[in-house]
């Protein structure tokens, strides 16, 4: 698969951890997984969190987020394999994806708590995107 289609799907699943629906069991990722100011990093591949507060519910969405992005990944045609990271940084507000392709190819994208990518003022003031980066990773 294509590395924006990875990065599509890898976006899908960490949203959903976000999502209002999933809050429906209490869980708050943004204010119970991590004190203000600390963002809550989730390793989707391995369904488990990186850094942040662990908790049951949390531990339990993760398997869930887990078994999701290899349903995603196969019936868009690929498989989880492609992946070697998928990585979401959530903070209040905001998360950032991470994915490092099997080519070896990574991005991080920043969206904002909606899900919609976060925009910037470009040098003319337009409204734009803010375009994928690149970031170390460890």
């Amino acid at each position: 698969m294509k590395h924006d289609q990875l990065r599509a799907i890898v976006h899908n699943v960490a949203h959903s951890l976000v999502a209002w629906r999933w809050m429906l069991d209490g869980i708050d990722i943004f204010g119970e997984g991590s004190p203000p100011g600390h963002p809550v990093a989730v390793d989707l591949l391995a369904g488990r969190v990186l850094t942040g507060r662990r908790n049951g519910s949390l531990d339990r969405r993760l398997d869930e987020a887990r078994v999701m992005l290899e349903r995603l990944c196969t019936e868009a045609g690929g498989s989880v394999a492609e992946l070697q990271i998928a990585r979401a940084d959530l903070r209040a507000g905001t998360m950032a994806i991470t994915i490092r392709d099997e080519r070896g190819r990574s991005s991080t994208v920043d969206y904002d708590r909606d899900g919609a990518r976060v925009r910037m003022m470009d040098a003319l003031g337009r409204l734009r995107v803010r375009p994928p980066y690149r970031r170390p990773l460890e």
